[in-house]
């Protein structure tokens, strides 16, 4: 199992960075003792509300393969007016992976932060 956590376009967030890298090792131990399965490769990604619509949208069209641009343009549309309410979320990669896209701005602290890294997590598994 890879495990990799970076930013999206999220500036001056380096020690929100560290601490994600450190929560989300912690998390993945817990999701695997405790779920049946296999913990596929993990990709987090910590981003702002804005973002958050836009990363997850590319990633399931490039599952997806969708190369509709008006598809496209209405998918990106309905994942913005959600994102505002949206935690996280945890989507299939097409390599068997699974990226995990955190909006910050919704944890104000690192328990919180760790709640929605193990519940996305669990849906990875």
């Amino acid at each position: 199992m890879k495990l990799t956590v970076s930013t999206h376009e999220l500036f001056g967030y380096r020690a929100t960075l560290r601490t994600a890298k450190r929560l989300t090792e912690e998390a993945v131990r817990i999701v695997d003792r405790s779920v049946s399965g296999r913990m596929p490769d993990v990709q987090v990604v910590l981003t702002s509300e804005r973002k958050l619509a836009e990363v997850a949208t590319a990633a399931e069209w490039e599952t997806a393969g969708c190369t509709d641009k008006r598809v496209q343009a209405r998918a990106l549309r309905d994942a913005k007016k959600l994102a505002r309410d949206t935690a996280g979320r945890a989507i299939p990669l097409a390599d068997g992976g699974v990226l995990v896209v955190v909006n910050v701005d919704q944890h104000p602290n690192e328990a919180t932060f760790a709640i929605t890294l193990v519940h996305e997590l669990v849906h990875a598994m």
